[in-house]
């Protein structure tokens, strides 16, 4: 919700973010443990993540990860570090969740973003490319600084390319971001589900 007002000669912007969430069965994001639970992958940057009770979108936290140093190519975080997940796809249309980022760089992100591969082992996944950077250019630019829901149909769309094969069970998934530069990277996910 947004209110510019103006005098003719000088204008101002205010606005709320509103945001409508329901109650899901989150994996990876709720628990107090579920920092300890995500690893990533990049040779060249180092991602640390923390369970946030302040900055949250649904239940009662968020997962923080911050890459610092950030290497300046694709860095992806992955849930579980163990892959031991066991969701069934059987009757499953969509993974969704909410993210919130800060990326300092200018102009920010750069290629596809986010990416999310879903794995049934390490050479049987499935990998979901947005058509254009979702993060760079969200649907709504005052709501830049905050929460942007993501959704990926399992069978794909016209927003995102599927590739690899179809798989039964998800034992793992990562979520990769790109940036030009290499500032370090914030990056808040929450309410992640199967649905």
């Amino acid at each position: 919700m947004g209110l510019t007002v103006t005098s003719g000669a000088r204008s101002d912007l205010a606005w709320r973010d509103l945001y409508v969430v329901e109650r899901i069965e989150e994996i990876g994001t709720e628990w107090p443990e579920s920092a300890a639970r995500w690893s990533f992958v990049d040779p060249h940057s180092r991602v640390t993540f923390e369970t946030d009770q302040v900055v949250k979108i649904v239940g009662d936290r968020s997962v923080r990860a911050v890459a610092e140093p950030y290497g300046g190519e694709r860095v992806s975080l992955r849930f579980p570090n163990t892959s031991d997940l066991q969701i069934p796809l059987k009757n499953k249309s969509k993974l969704v969740f909410w993210i919130k980022s800060i990326n300092e760089n200018v102009p920010a992100w750069q290629n596809a973003n986010p990416v999310v591969t879903l794995y049934a082992s390490s050479s049987k996944f499935t990998r979901f490319e947005p058509r254009e950077d979702l993060l760079g250019s969200p649907p709504c630019n005052e709501a830049r600084d905050g929460w942007t829901y993501i959704t990926v149909p399992l069978e794909g769309d016209k927003i995102r390319k599927r590739e690899g094969e179809i798989i039964a069970t998800v034992n793992s998934l990562t979520i990769g971001f790109d940036s030009w530069g290499t500032p370090p990277l914030k990056i808040w996910l929450d309410g992640l589900s199967v649905r």
